[in-house]
């Protein structure tokens, strides 16, 4: 029987940062069958942390302090007390020891592994117990420089495993990626990553992703890789990877292999060996599997800037010219019964592809063919018409960042028929655009400094543009947008925007945020102020989820502090604030807490199977909704295999899943504001 029960978030291009504040600092610079649901205990009150952090005077704490916000920053024992040097790597917010709560696990970057590696599990109401995680054979393993985990359940015995990737190596030796298989139980684990062939360990490895990319029922995984300067330095190569996984015949998942299909004719133009080539070289830290045609298999998407920190335009193996942009592949699997990719067009109105050439008396890139130089992208169903739209953002900044158009982040609204079309400003995101001096103005906060030091020596060690970078104060920067979460913060049913702006320049401590941006319910947006939204901090990445199971989603939001120079000459102290997470706890203000909510949890098979079901949620025949559940949503943070959905008014509700193997299941939840757990079964004798 189903039940319903109450419901009560980088190395190299840090240590060259890094680096680079501190020279200029010292001025060097399948078949399921049934689904069952049972009633359920009433929405619980929840609870509120056990305290609340308050800014001083002047600054962006004090004005997300104590006026009704949606958000208020909550101090939590664990979590936000523990003090990471460089920042944090990546973060899971899956519930790991399946008793429904979302527990925590942590890995900090450049930290020594396994020590590296914290987990966190939530016992309720804002109280988490750290217990060690085991890894078995430690002791074979790289020491160090390990940083953003995917948990997925890749043998399909339940619990969830470890996709680990590594940071580049400045030392000579190679922090190859891992995949750590949970053994007696889900803290404790074994490598086998170099043994089944996920390891790689030449490349800058970033966000890697997860998806049943063939139909057998096994989890593929796919890997960003950026690329930072010049290819022969340390950081590692730009190899994007898809590794499909073959089963042995013995059926003994550590029996199987993956295998890379990237530069082979199953995907054309997608990954292969780097070699120095820029039209053929790209740059990502991440991609994204979905299915973006709706057809039944697995699209992947990849969007590609140029890094060219401590590397001159003339330095052939830098490539400046690589090409940049977005880039797709369509799945042919469904179509054609054959396993293989065909990437789209620029009739599909989403990729574009562009490339800048160097003029040396000018001191800049001129741009010969135009398109968005971003590194981050992340999808959502915005508008409520059940296909999913994206969002590309990245950064613009002069001193290290080479791009052909100066916009920080365009977004896409999906047409259907694998036709899409850019509409930044027609969706209200627009102001993802705008610079700091205008976010100043927004914010009602001070004008930033007309002079910024970091920025200027920055601009003097690194860039390629000099005239144009010291021509452009701080305030005439864009946000260095990283991180896109999507979720309905208010339960008002309509999908909002929480972007997130990884920036660290001493001159923004306090100053710079993120921002939130509420759907107008229309499938268009609008950034609401601090006092309003409650987000005083600006940080790498973030996750949605509900902490306290009281049916709102929290945010938990990670740091990076790696990228700022706390010995630069003339910079004021860096705040301890810069040197560990923070969560952000939703209060429901601003009528979230009025709205009612449905938690859809698919149980009982195991998870690898339900990586691409989509659910979609309906009031009075109206779509309220949909989520496609995958663990990766967008950089550095995996998530739960659950969906949760903003009802607004409505109290009755009918919900629908469409599982991987195409067969819809439709459940009416009866009572709302809970989680609604739908047992899956199957038959025996077949894996799906």
């Amino acid at each position: 029987m189903g039940t319903e029960m109450g419901l009560g978030s980088s190395g190299a291009a840090r240590r060259l940062r890094r680096a680079l504040g501190v020279m200029v600092g010292i001025g060097l610079l399948a078949g399921f069958l049934h689904v069952a649901a049972t009633a359920a205990p009433a929405k619980p009150r929840g609870c509120a942390p056990p305290s609340l952090t308050r800014g001083s005077a002047g600054d962006a704490a004090a004005d997300a302090s104590g006026r009704g916000q949606i958000f208020e920053q909550a101090e939590v024992p664990g979590l936000t007390d523990h003090r990471v040097d460089q920042g944090t790597g990546g973060v899971s917010l899956a519930d790991l020891n399946g008793d429904g709560r979302r527990d925590v696990a942590i890995v900090e970057e450049e930290g020594a592994f396994p020590g590296s590696f914290r987990i966190y599990v939530n016992q309720g109401c804002w109280k988490f117990k750290r217990v060690e995680p085991v890894i078995e054979n430690a002791e074979s393993l790289p020491t160090a420089n390990h940083a953003i985990p995917v948990f997925a359940d890749f043998n399909g015995d339940g619990k969830l495993d470890v996709y680990l990737t590594g940071d580049p190596y400045f030392d000579g030796r190679p922090y190859r990626n891992l995949l750590l298989l949970a053994t007696r139980d889900f803290r404790t684990f074994r490598e086998v990553g170099r043994r089944l062939g996920v390891d790689n360990p030449l490349a800058y490895s970033r966000q890697a992703a997860v998806a049943d990319l063939n139909g057998d029922g096994f989890l593929d995984i796919g890997v960003g890789a950026d690329q930072i300067g010049n290819r022969f330095w340390r950081p590692g190569l730009p190899w994007q990877r898809l590794f499909v996984y073959r089963p042995a015949k013995s059926g003994r998942f550590t029996d199987g292999r993956f295998v890379d299909i990237g530069g082979t004719d199953r995907i054309p133009g997608f990954g292969g060996r780097p070699n120095a080539d820029p039209h053929h070289d790209r740059s990502s830290p991440t991609l994204m599997l979905r299915d973006f045609d709706d057809d039944g298999d697995v699209d992947v998407v990849q969007s590609y800037h140029i890094d060219m920190v401590l590397t001159k335009w003339y330095d052939p193996a830098g490539n400046p010219s690589r090409r940049h942009g977005v880039y797709a592949w369509r799945n042919m699997l469904a179509e054609t019964g054959k396993f293989r990719f065909r990437r789209l067009g620029k009739k599909s109105g989403l990729t574009e592809s562009g490339w800048s050439r160097y003029d040396a008396d000018q001191q800049r890139f001129v741009p010969q063919e135009h398109a968005v130089s971003h590194a981050y992208l992340s999808s959502a169903d915005v508008d409520n018409d059940d296909d999913l739209d994206i969002l590309t953002a990245g950064s613009t900044d002069l001193y290290w960042h080479v791009h052909t158009d100066d916009v920080a982040a365009k977004f896409w609204i999906n047409r259907g028929k694998r036709k899409f079309r850019a509409a930044t400003s027609r969706a209200g995101l627009g102001a993802l655009n705008w610079r700091y001096g205008k976010w100043m103005e927004f914010f009602d906060a001070p004008p930033l400094p007309a002079d910024d030091l970091q920025l200027k020596q920055s601009c003097e060690l690194s860039s390629n543009q000099l005239p144009l970078c010291l021509a452009r104060p701080l305030s005439a920067n864009h946000m260095y947008h990283a991180d896109s979460l999507w979720a309905d913060f208010n339960n008002d049913g309509w999908i909002d925007l929480f972007s997130s702006d990884r920036h660290e320049f001493v001159n923004g401590f306090g100053k710079f945020r993120n921002v939130l941006f509420l759907n107008n319910r229309d499938g268009t947006f609008r950034p609401v102020k601090t006092e309003v939204s409650g987000i005083d901090e600006n940080g790498i990445a973030a996750e949605a989820v509900d902490l306290n199971r009281d049916g709102l989603l929290d945010i938990y939001l990670m740091k990076d502090i790696g990228n700022t120079a706390p010995n630069l000459v003339g910079s004021p102290y860096v705040p301890e604030s810069e040197y560990t997470d923070s969560i952000f706890w939703n209060t429901g203000s601003h009528g979230g807490r009025r709205n009612h909510w449905i938690v859809v949890r698919p149980v009982g098979v195991p998870q690898r199977l339900l990586v691409g079901s989509r659910i979609r949620v309906f009031a009075k025949g109206r779509l309220l909704g949909r989520r496609d559940l995958f663990p990766v949503t967008s950089y550095k943070t995996t998530t739960a295999l659950e969906a949760h959905f903003g009802l607004g008014k409505a109290k009755r509700v009918r919900v629908e899943i469409e599982l991987p193997n195409g067969r819809v299941k439709r459940v009416r939840a009866g009572k709302v504001d809970r989680v609604l757990e739908v047992k899956i079964r199957r038959k025996k004798a077949s894996l799906r």
